[in-house]
């Protein structure tokens, strides 16, 4: 998919003028006898006078509150990067159903996911500390799906490390642990 939004200036009392592109996608192929993997890869860029609310807040998911999600940073805290331009990777292998019983069917997911960002002129934000991810973002994890099944819903258990130049010094600090709830309509 692909998205495009235009800031005209003057127009409804708007005083920026910007244009911001972003896309995604996404693709998925099976391995014989060894699982799913897929991959979605999502890139964005802001052209013009922006503020900050118009940037990229990346795609974060660590909030103190353990809920899966797909295609988001795991260890990563809300607003804690922010961007005019990013490129984030999100891979991931299933390698399916070792064993299935009535109540256990669990499902292993290798996880992996990369970001890269940036924020151009600073000076622009004043009064606001940014962070952004030039020294690039980091996690991987496996996440055990299918743990419990219970008539239409399906309970998981995922645990991601963050490493790399935006990892905290505390090890304790770099772990995400989430618990992944599905339905089945």
């Amino acid at each position: 998919w692909l998205s495009y939004q235009k800031g005209l200036k003057g127009i409804l009392d708007n005083p920026f003028n910007f244009d911001r592109i972003q896309m995604q996608l996404t693709h998925s192929w099976l391995i014989r006898y060894l699982g799913k993997s897929s991959i979605v890869l999502q890139a964005g860029y802001v052209f013009g006078d922006v503020p900050i609310m118009e940037t990229f807040n990346i795609f974060a998911n660590n909030n103190g509150f353990g809920l899966y999600a797909t295609e988001s940073f795991a260890t990563m805290h809300i607003n804690e990067f922010v961007c005019d331009r990013f490129v984030a990777l999100f891979f991931n292998h299933n390698f399916g159903k070792f064993f299935k019983t009535k109540w256990l069917s669990p499902d292993f997911i290798f996880v992996t996911n990369i970001g890269w960002g940036d924020i151009g002129d600073v000076q622009k934000h004043e009064g606001v500390t940014l962070k952004s991810m030039n020294d690039g973002f980091y996690e991987s994890g496996l996440v055990i799906d299918n743990i419990l099944k219970i008539t239409t819903s399906r309970i998981g258990f995922g645990a991601y490390y963050r490493y790399g130049a935006n990892s905290f010094d505390k090890i304790a600090d770099n772990f995400a642990f989430k618990v992944k709830i599905s339905f089945k309509l």
